[in-house]
């Protein structure tokens, strides 16, 4: 499960949630767009990743609005201007990471579970 917080005067007021598996195709294809593979390999720690992603988002910043609102649906415009930046991060890295589990498998590779 991936969550965000939303937060009013400092206290969290909602919290959204999506199941990787429920996000669509579309919304993959634009968080890939965002991210630049290449630059990740398995040798990565979470430290790394994170900064990297971090600077991929801030590039691709225009586009990251219209994918959080379809990856939590219930999230509204309001809502996601109420969330702190530094939130979005490990949400963008957790559907990346779910991504490329479920690719492994599908290109012959081993893990996930449609190998």
């Amino acid at each position: 499960m991936i969550s965000l917080n939303v937060y009013k005067s400092g206290k969290v007021v909602k919290t959204v949630t999506a199941r990787p598996e429920n996000i669509m195709f579309g919304t993959i294809e634009d968080i890939l767009a965002i991210v630049d593979v290449d630059v990740f390999d398995n040798n990565l720690d979470n430290v790394t990743f994170a900064k990297a992603l971090a600077s991929m988002v801030v590039k691709a910043f225009g586009k990251l609005r219209p994918m959080l609102l379809d990856v939590f649906p219930d999230m509204t415009e309001e809502d996601l201007r109420n969330v702190r930046v530094g939130d979005i991060v490990p949400v963008v890295m957790s559907i990346i990471k779910y991504t490329f589990a479920q690719m492994v498998p599908a290109a012959g590779g081993s893990g996930g579970k449609n190998a």
